[in-house]
C-alpha cells in the first residue's frame, strides 16, 4: 500500500516465517520435542519399583502405577499428599514398633560441604513421622536413608520391601527433590539366604562333619584292638586333636551367625571383634589401618563389603589351609587397598569355590579389582583395589 522507496525487498519476515512453519511440522511429525520425555515418563511408569517423586517439602507431587500395584488395599493414594500419610498407612501392616522412625533425607554437614567456611549447609525441616526434607544447598550431595521392612499384604502373605530415599539434583548439583523408591526384596532375601544356608551346610560338612568321621573310626579302632596299649594312645591323641579342631570350627562357625552392627560401631570395632574371637581359639591375627577414621571407611557399603571379605578369608584360611597366622593390611586414600596373607598349606591348583567367588562379587559390585595367588613355599594371599574411592564417596 506504500510506494517501494528502495530497489529490492526486505525478506526476514518472510524467512522467519518460513522458518517457524517448517519447524513446526517438523517437531508435529517426528515429536522432536516430546519423545525424550515421552519415552522417561513411559520408562518410569512400568518400573517394577514403586517410586513416589517428592518436592524439598515431602509432598508427593507423581507416583507410578507399581506403588497400587504392590501397596492394593493396603493405601489410598487420594489421601496421601506427603511422605508422612503415605507411610503412616503402610504402618499397621508392619510387625514392628516406629519402623519408619529416623529413615529421610541427611544432607552433609558444614564441614563436609565447604571449603574455607564458603558453603552452607542446608537447613533440615523434620515432620512427625521422622521423614526429612531439606532446602537447597550449594554442592550439597545428600545421602539416602534406607531401610528393609517386612509387610503383611491383604491376602496374608509377608512381603519385604526396602524403602529409600535418593535426592534429585539439577544442572548444579543443588538438590531440588526426592526420590522414595520402594523395592520388592522378597525373592533376593530368599536366595541370599539359600546361599548362606548351602555356604554352611558345606561348611559344616567340610570342618565339623569332617572331623567327627575321624574321631568316631579312631574310637572304633580303640574299642576292637583295647588291647593294643600304643596303638590306642596314638588314636586317642588323634581323635583328641580333631576334637579340639571341631569346637574351634563350631564356635568360629557360630559367631560368623552372629549380626555384626557396623553402622553404628564402624568397620574398625567390628574387626577388632572379630578378630578377638578368632585369636581366643589360637589363630594369630596381625591387622593394620592407615588412617581409622578415614570417610571412605564410614561408607556402610565399603565397610560392609571389606568386613565380609575379611571374613570370608578367614574362613578359607583356617578351613583350607589350616593356617596358624594372619596379616590384613587396610590403606586409605584416594584408592582403597586391602592385602590378606597366611602361613597356611597354600596349593598348587586354585579353584575358585564359592568363598572366592563372594569375595570377587563383593569387590566388583563396588567396582574393584581383585586378585590371589599361593606361593610355592606355601601360604596365600589376596590383593584387593578400590580406585578413587575418596571421590566416588563424597559424590
Amino acid at each position: 500500500n506504500n510506494i517501494i522507496q528502495f530497489h529490492g525487498f526486505n525478506l526476514s519476515v518472510l524467512t522467519m516465517t518460513l522458518f517457524f512453519i517448517v519447524m513446526t511440522n517438523l517437531v508435529f511429525r517426528y515429536n522432536f520435542i516430546d519423545v525424550v520425555p515421552k519415552a522417561a515418563y513411559s520408562l518410569y511408569s512400568k518400573l517394577r519399583d514403586a517410586i513416589l517423586i517428592l518436592n524439598l517439602n515431602g509432598d508427593i507431587l507423581e507416583y507410578n502405577g507399581a506403588v497400587e500395584a504392590h501397596f492394593h488395599g493396603l493405601v489410598n493414594m487420594k489421601n496421601c499428599k506427603n511422605t508422612h500419610a503415605f507411610l503412616d498407612q503402610l504402618v499397621p501392616y508392619i510387625q514392628e514398633e516406629k519402623p519408619f522412625a529416623g529413615i529421610g533425607m541427611k544432607t552433609p554437614g558444614v564441614s563436609e560441604l565447604s571449603k574455607g567456611g564458603a558453603v552452607q549447609a542446608a537447613k533440615a525441616v523434620s515432620d512427625s513421622s521422622g521423614i526429612q526434607a531439606h532446602t537447597r544447598a550449594e554442592a550439597a550431595y545428600p545421602t539416602a536413608e534406607e531401610k528393609t521392612v517386612s509387610i503383611v499384604l491383604i491376602n496374608g502373605s509377608e512381603k519385604q520391601f526396602h524403602f529409600s530415599f535418593l535426592p534429585i539434583l539439577d544442572e548444579h548439583k543443588m538438590q531440588i527433590g526426592s526420590l522414595l523408591q520402594c523395592r520388592d526384596v522378597t525373592l533376593y532375601r530368599m536366595q541370599m539366604l539359600e546361599k548362606e544356608r548351602l555356604r554352611l551346610s558345606n561348611d559344616l560338612h567340610d570342618s565339623v562333619g569332617n572331623s567327627l568321621n575321624i574321631i568316631g573310626s579312631n574310637l572304633e579302632y580303640v574299642l576292637d584292638h583295647y588291647e593294643n596299649y600304643e596303638a590306642n594312645k596314638e588314636f586317642v591323641q588323634k581323635s583328641y586333636e580333631r576334637t579340639t579342631n571341631a569346637v574351634m570350627d563350631m564356635r568360629r562357625i557360630v559367631n560368623q551367625l552372629n549380626p555384626v552392627d557396623i553402622e553404628n560401631n564402624g568397620l574398625i570395632w567390628a574387626l577388632e571383634s572379630l578378630f578377638g574371637r578368632l585369636n581366643r581359639i589360637g589363630l594369630e591375627i596381625d591387622f593394620y589401618c592407615s588412617d581409622p577414621e578415614a570417610a571412605v571407611l564410614k561408607d556402610i557399603k565399603m565397610a560392609e563389603a571389606i568386613y565380609y571379605i575379611c571374613q570370608e578369608s578367614l574362613n578359607n584360611a583356617i578351613v583350607h589351609g589350616h593356617a596358624h597366622h594372619i596379616s590384613l593390611v587396610v590403606h586409605t586414600g584416594s584408592d582403597v587397598k586391602l592385602y590378606i596373607t597366611d602361613d597356611g598349606c597354600g596349593c598348587e591348583t586354585i579353584i575358585e569355590n564359592n568363598g572366592l567367588k563372594s569375595i570377587r562379587n563383593r569387590t566388583e559390585s563396588l567396582g574393584g579389582q581383585f586378585e590371589y595367588g599361593s606361593p610355592s613355599d606355601g601360604g596365600f594371599h589376596i590383593r584387593i583395589l578400590w580406585k578413587d574411592r575418596t571421590v566416588q564417596t563424597l559424590n
